[in-house]
């Protein structure tokens, strides 16, 4: 039976338990300002009962007495559902922020309607021509048309030159978030994935690592839209652990020609890849004509010895069936 002192362990372990529970409310209080933090909850479970089957015996009232309680484990309260909806819709919204971005500076080139307008500077070139119609002998109708239709060509000038600076600014923005911002965010999330495969196969479950992926994977589906999936890590995880995480794009809608039916690959957290190493990710690398068009956009792995400059030249120079190639709308 239990000893004298039983009574008083129940409450002990029950004591422990809520204050790992307290603990635990006063993490998500003080992170309730953290961007990307996740709140969190305490697992509890009953503790082993007395005596074990082994020793169970018919005069101990319901064959075994409870022993208390434990805090088992701690772990995040998300939507896992919530998160695929939001990613997805956060493409989307990327997409039309950056559509309407460059909309309304081309809106405010244009400037219409206004008196400064290419549509008011037209209206003025067809009424001088008009008023010349009438009086062609008429000196000062000539020179108005002439003012008007040399007005008419620097407006086009202004708005031609306006809209190519445009697009070298768009091919500079679209250079630096393919190949700065959405290859450090991949090399985040890859280097996050090998610490979590470090720890999760000894029973841990790291959720601030697991925060901090979630906000990349957020962040990135802002600029591609992808697809996510999760395996379990080897060695003895936690069942609530949620693994390695593979990060695929999303090609359903876009003209892709790759090596096979495969999915381009992001982050790649199969079981024969080391996670955190460079051979787990591909980066995005994007070629542009003469006239600053996107021409290509290649997936590969990152080669360091490189600069970015120089690995697109590669690509393009090596096409192969081993490098992915968008060439679909971006």
């Amino acid at each position: 039976m239990l000893g004298s002192f039983g009574g008083l362990e129940v409450a002990k372990r029950a004591l422990h338990a809520q204050q790992t529970a307290l603990y635990t409310t006063g993490h998500n209080i003080a992170n309730a300002n953290t961007a990307g933090y996740t709140r969190q909850r305490v697992n509890f479970n009953a503790t082993t009962p007395f005596p074990p089957a082994s020793r169970n015996r018919p005069q101990i009232p319901g064959g075994q007495i409870g022993t208390g309680v434990e805090a088992g484990s701690i772990e995040r309260i998300r939507d896992s559902f919530i998160d695929k909806q939001y990613r997805q819709e956060n493409a989307k919204v990327g997409y039309y922020t950056s559509k309407a971005d460059i909309m309304s500076k081309m809106e405010t080139i244009l400037n219409e309607p206004s008196e400064a307008g290419l549509s008011h500077t037209m209206d003025q070139f067809w009424q001088a021509l008009q008023d010349l119609s009438v009086n062609p002998e008429d000196s000062g109708a000539r020179s108005v048309v002439k003012e008007r239709a040399i007005a008419l060509a620097e407006s086009f000038q202004y708005v031609h030159s306006s809209l190519q600076d445009v697009r070298a600014n768009l091919k500079n923005e679209i250079g630096g978030v393919g190949e700065t911002d959405v290859n450090s965010i991949i090399d985040q999330i890859n280097q996050l994935n090998g610490q979590i495969a470090k720890i999760e196969p000894h029973g841990y479950v790291p959720n601030d690592l697991y925060d901090q992926r979630d906000s990349l994977i957020d962040e990135l589906s802002e600029y591609v839209d992808i697809n996510v999936s999760y395996r379990e890590s080897t060695g003895q995880p936690s069942p609530i652990a949620e693994g390695i995480v593979t990060i695929t794009l999303n090609t359903e809608n876009t003209s892709v020609e790759n090596n096979g039916s495969d999915p381009i690959t992001l982050v790649n957290g199969s079981v024969d890849i080391i996670a955190g190493s460079d051979e787990a990710v591909n980066h995005v690398f994007v070629d542009f004509d003469n006239q600053n068009n996107v021409q290509a956009m290649f997936f590969a792995q990152p080669d360091r010895d490189l600069t970015s400059e120089e690995q697109i030249e590669a690509l393009v120079a090596n096409y192969d069936q081993e490098v992915f190639i968008y060439g679909g709308e971006l």
